[in-house]
């Protein structure tokens, strides 16, 4: 992994979709930001408070982030679990998500150094979400996986990008 920008151990980043926390290791193995893994399956959650228990500088929260706050059922697919419907399995295990304006104001995030998100197509609202509420203001790096197994995802994907040109620079 290499970042075109310093993380030190002041630096807040937040690894939407940690699953087992590959991207994580990546990061602690160059830099020593603060790092909250976000991670609404169970399974996959206690797993990474097992992994990084030594680690205090890693936060692990058992919930997802979203546009609001609310349950939700999500496919159980490894790193491809998604709350939206896939021919490679339904969504039967319930989770717990919270929006993302509620979850920096409890944490008391001033300012996101680095926000990574793999969410398995839950990325178009979260980050209208954080365009609208103006949160993006305050995250100076954007990483995205986008999926595009969601409906009109190509033009949804075109209007986020549009959106993001006002605050950020997009690398790819």
């Amino acid at each position: 992994l290499t970042l075109n920008y310093p993380l030190d151990k002041e630096s807040i980043v937040i690894d939407v979709g940690a699953y087992k926390g590959e991207f994580i290791e990546k990061l602690i193995k160059r830099h020593s930001p603060i790092i909250h893994a976000i991670e609404p399956i169970k399974e996959f959650s206690s797993y990474l408070q097992r992994k990084f228990v030594n680690d205090s500088n890693i936060i692990v929260h058992s919930f997802g982030l979203f546009d609001e706050t609310k349950k939700v059922k999500i496919s159980n697919l490894g790193a491809g679990s998604s709350i939206f419907a896939r021919k490679e399995g339904s969504a039967e295990q319930i989770i717990s998500l919270k929006s993302m304006s509620k979850f920096v104001e409890e944490e008391s995030i001033q300012e996101i150094d680095l926000l990574y998100m793999n969410i398995e197509g839950s990325e178009y609202q979260l980050l209208n979400h954080i365009i609208e509420t103006g949160l993006i203001q305050n995250v100076k790096h954007l990483q995205v996986q986008f999926h595009n197994y969601i409906l009109n995802s190509k033009l949804e994907r075109k209007k986020i990008r549009k959106k993001l040109r006002k605050t950020h620079y997009c690398v790819f």
